[in-house]
């Protein structure tokens, strides 16, 4: 496995939000979701949100 696939392994992503609760810094981990209409919408409200756009 080359390096740039491992950073989109659900195992990264779980250590990834494990870290960043621990810094109280809001993280969403969409592993379960497969890709698709809810995955989108709840990544781009996630995004918009942090910008600030309505």
């Amino acid at each position: 496995m080359s390096q740039g696939v491992g950073i989109h392994h659900p195992r990264f992503g779980n250590a990834l939000k494990e870290k960043m609760d621990e810094l109280k810094i809001e993280c969403e981990l969409h592993a379960d979701l497969p890709c698709g209409n809810e995955w989108t919408i709840r990544t781009v409200e996630f995004v918009k949100r942090h910008l600030g756009v309505d």
